[in-house]
């Protein structure tokens, strides 16, 4: 029989995320507009960070007045809910010690107070 010797290096360790920015600053926004905010997103830590953002619904057609009255489509929104807001990239992976800069798009579809 042969010994056979192996070396293995590995990292044990969290992903650390630093970023500094803790509001969005969109000025007013008309119906069919839309105003982009990039901000930075840093990994400090020594393993890869794997992300993808979920954005909610900021309202559904229930909660929207004019949903009643026929004048919101919410079949344009899957059925319902109007997602106003998006980011991008959507899904991604930040290596260790890298700065990535993301995008939050505002794009209102209809009058509501966000």
């Amino acid at each position: 029989a042969m010994d056979l010797e192996v070396l293995a290096d590995a990292v044990a360790d969290y992903a650390r995320i630093e970023c500094s920015t803790t509001d969005v600053p969109f000025r007013d926004t008309f119906m069919f507009q839309t105003r982009a905010f990039t901000f930075p997103v840093t990994n400090s830590g020594k393993v890869r960070l794997h992300y993808e953002w979920v954005t909610t619904a900021a309202y559904t057609a229930d909660d929207y007045d004019a949903a009643d009255h026929g004048l919101f489509d919410d079949s344009a929104f899957g059925g319902g809910s109007a997602n106003a807001f998006a980011m991008l990239p959507a899904s991604g992976t930040i290596e260790a010690g890298v700065t990535e800069k993301f995008q939050v798009r505002f794009s209102p579809m209809g009058v509501h107070d966000y």
